[in-house]
């Protein structure tokens, strides 16, 4: 919603401030010669209409492509991204909200943190104790950077490999040769530097551990508060969709096992990869779909989390791994030795 109101000129800060409502939520068809962009001046520019201050057209070309909106058993999208936005219903009723994530599963504030692009390492499995680790990277390339779905991966590698405890801290107790301290920090090295392709050696720090989960404590926070806001129990949800730039490469597994989604069966997973822009491409080509964009976006109610406390309630039990309450996640494993949380 801020980028469709700066992309326009219109004024928005009151996005920002108390009831943070925007200045607009649907936007008239305006010529490209007006607003600077280069292509056909007297061309027509369409912005998807929005639905909230943090729920925008990128959602709703989401929703429609998830078919959510058209169905009759209930259904949710979490698209993940600096905010995490969440729709749950079906043709009869949707509601959403977004929760700040902030950039760390994008790669901001990640010591070895990019994009989705070639040679980011999508791709991370680490043996037991921590000494043997496997990575893979987009395009096959020489690694120069770790991204979201490594992330996510590494994550819980750690966590299986006995690296990590449930608050997210290295153990103390562990005797390897990759853990060690620098700059005052704890760090693990996940690639040594004649295996990158920077030069120099791969880590991740404590401080890039703590940002993950948090990251991925406010998306499960968002999801727990939303179902509960609308009185629907998590089983009665028959697909949940994983929407982003990089969630062709997610591994659901590994987002079940450090927390970020609900313990369900992964087959009540479909991983749509960048919906935004599969919607957008879906009503440049069809009026119909553009359209439809409209009815969409009128169906969807928005909560704003801002001033929800429970949600901070949420918040605070999930930032471990995968949370405080176990129960939650029956399948989850701690370690290699199969002992079962």
């Amino acid at each position: 919603t801020t980028m469709t109101h700066i992309f326009l000129g219109i004024d928005p800060k009151y996005i920002r401030l108390e009831p943070y409502i925007p200045a607009a939520v649907k936007f008239p068809p305006i010529r490209a010669k007006e607003i600077g962009l280069k292509m056909n001046p007297d061309g027509y520019v369409f912005a998807l209409p929005c639905v909230g201050s943090y729920v925008g057209g990128d959602v709703v070309a989401g929703t429609l492509i998830s078919g959510i909106s058209e169905s009759k058993g209930i259904g949710m999208l979490v698209d993940i991204g600096t905010n995490g936005e969440i729709v749950v219903g079906n043709e009869e009723f949707m509601v959403s909200c977004a929760c700040s994530m902030g950039p760390a599963f994008e790669g901001g504030g990640i010591t070895c943190g990019m994009r989705s692009v070639s040679g980011a390492i999508h791709r991370v499995r680490i043996g037991e104790g921590g000494e043997e680790v496997w990575v893979g990277t987009i395009g096959g390339e020489r690694a120069i950077g770790i991204c979201g779905s490594g992330l996510i991966e590494l994550l819980a590698s750690l966590l299986d490999a006995g690296i990590l405890d449930m608050s997210g801290n290295f153990r103390k107790d562990m005797r390897c040769s990759r853990l060690r301290e620098a700059d005052g920090e704890d760090e693990f090295v996940l690639l040594w530097s004649y295996e990158t392709g920077l030069g120099r050696d791969m880590t991740i720090t404590q401080s890039d551990i703590k940002n993950l989960i948090r990251a991925k404590a406010a998306m499960y926070a968002g999801i727990r508060y939303l179902l509960k806001s609308v009185g629907i129990e998590l089983k009665d949800v028959e697909r949940i969709y994983v929407a982003g730039a990089f969630g062709s490469h997610l591994d659901i597994r590994s987002a079940i096992r450090i927390g970020m989604f609900p313990d369900i069966g992964e087959e009540r997973y479909v991983v749509t990869g960048n919906s935004s822009v599969k919607g957008a491409r879906l009503a440049l080509l069809s009026y119909e779909a553009l359209r439809a964009m409209d009815m969409v976006a009128s169906k969807i109610t928005y909560i704003e989390l801002s001033t929800e406390t429970s949600y901070m309630e949420e918040f605070v039990s999930a930032n471990f791994l995968p949370h405080t309450d176990l129960s939650l996640f029956p399948s989850a494993t701690y370690g290699r030795k199969g002992v079962t949380l």
